[in-house]
């Protein structure tokens, strides 16, 4: 399933990215996460809880940063989660970026191609759909009151 987020994050642009590229402090921002931990070179472990319609599922899983451009504002993670209780299991890909409008307000872009697997897929993808920009939004917000300058507005990407 892809998706994609356009966030505002009321900030300075240097200042939300020294935010985004400490991607441990920033899976702090994400609704639901519990713990994170380092799990090696560009590798962080963690558990996030989170309730997709009827379902409740504990993800334990990794974060891999494959990429981290600066001069771009930009990082590639990879994936993979699941919870054995319900057999549920999340991969994929995420993009973030950052992106600078005019009069500098600071836009948090996510693209993601993610697999779902288990009781998870058997959800359907407009659930998934709308669990997934709930939590981005949170998370902008969230984001917004970490760089502490004000709260962010939200814009949808077709």
């Amino acid at each position: 399933m892809k998706f994609q987020h356009r966030s505002a994050v009321h900030g300075q642009p240097e200042q939300v990215w020294s935010l985004l590229a400490d991607v441990r402090q920033t899976a702090l921002c994400i609704p639901g996460v519990e713990s994170v931990h380092p799990g090696g070179e560009s590798t962080l472990t963690g558990v996030m809880k989170v309730r997709v319609g009827p379902v409740s599922v504990t993800l334990d899983g990794k974060v891999v940063v494959r990429e981290r451009n600066d001069s771009e504002r930009r990082l590639v993670m990879s994936l993979e989660a699941g919870d054995r209780r319900v057999g549920a299991t999340v991969q994929g890909t995420i993009t973030v970026s950052l992106v600078v409008g005019e009069a500098g307000q600071t836009s948090l872009l996510v693209d993601a191609d993610v697999n779902l697997l288990g009781k998870l897929a058997g959800l359907g993808q407009p659930i998934i759909r709308l669990k997934a920009e709930q939590t981005l939004r949170e998370f902008a917000k969230n984001l917004t009151k970490r760089v502490g300058d004000g709260g962010p507005g939200d814009e949808k990407q077709p």
